[in-house]
């Protein structure tokens, strides 16, 4: 990226939609630029549940990964929930911050915590850490971060660190089963459609069968319906829930490979998520055949 080029900058974060703290985040980052010279073209806020590292993954990828992406696009992650260490934290101390570039050419610059990283990281040529202060303020993402993106963006490679081993970040074959994103994510302006990841072949046998689906979210909440496999979302009569095999979210993990897809549990015409009992992202998935 370069310094006379315009740059698109998305924020995914989970300080929620219309919140204080987004706009906060926007000014730092408008500040940090105009200090190195650097221009913005665009800016774009995506926030996703509070804590929720599976939902920022999810967003992550489908935003970086699914379409072609101009190489003047930064994104600014942030979700840290500080689930690293359950000990009390010495002055607001946090998860890393980190520099990840995809083979696309898109920059990341993410708080290294949970699942953020999990769909994105097969993608990355390059995954660094970014000396930066992981302490000083409960609010890391507009006290400390953006001054050391734009630094980084204007060409000071000083503040990049050692590489990040990828195998230290959770695999997506721990979100199996999972849900790991909610249209909507429950405030009600969404579809509702729940987007799970499950092996490519696990609905091959049910085409077209009656199935029990269970949603549950570990913490004593299971909902239990019946659903139609299908491949495709409108597979079914309205009103009627599909377990479709593949709906309209997924990505390449590597330049040139096979796109990674996930299932879509849909109440045509409804909500899934309503009809399910409201579950939230990470709740487990299980289905049997109708007998």
């Amino acid at each position: 990226m370069t310094e006379t080029k315009p740059i698109r900058v998305v924020t995914i974060g989970d300080y929620g939609r219309g919140e204080l703290a987004s706009m906060e985040v926007r000014d730092r980052i408008e500040a940090e630029f105009d200090k190195q010279e650097l221009d913005i073209k665009s800016y774009a806020y995506y926030s996703v549940p509070a804590f929720n590292t599976i939902s920022a993954g999810f967003s992550l990828a489908q935003l970086t990964l699914a379409t072609h992406q101009p190489n003047n696009k930064a994104f600014f992650v942030n979700v840290a929930p500080r689930d690293d260490n359950a000990k009390p934290r010495v002055n607001n101390e946090g998860e890393g911050f980190v520099y990840v570039r995809l083979y696309n050419g898109v920059e990341i610059f993410a708080v290294n915590s949970g699942h953020t990283l999990t769909f994105v990281k097969e993608a990355a040529e390059e995954i660094r850490e970014i000396k930066v202060k992981r302490e000083g303020s409960q609010f890391r993402s507009r006290d400390i971060f953006p001054e050391a993106m734009a630094r980084l963006l204007a060409g000071d490679k000083s503040l990049l660190g050692r590489e990040i081993d990828k195998a230290s970040i959770p695999d997506k074959s721990t979100l199996e089963n999972v849900i790991c994103h909610i249209d909507g994510y429950g405030d009600g302006d969404g579809y509702g459609n729940l987007k799970i990841l499950i092996k490519p072949d696990a609905l091959d046998q049910l085409q077209g069968k009656e199935v029990f689906v269970t949603i549950d979210d570990k913490k004593g909440n299971s909902r239990t319906h019946k659903a139609k496999v299908t491949e495709r979302i409108f597979d079914v009569e309205k009103g009627a829930v599909a377990f479709a095999q593949a709906g309209s979210s997924g990505w390449a993990e590597q330049k040139g490979g096979l796109k990674l897809t996930f299932a879509e549990v849909v109440v045509r015409g409804g909500s899934a998520y309503e009809h399910f009992g409201k579950p939230k992202v990470g709740s487990s998935v299980e289905w049997k055949p109708v007998v």
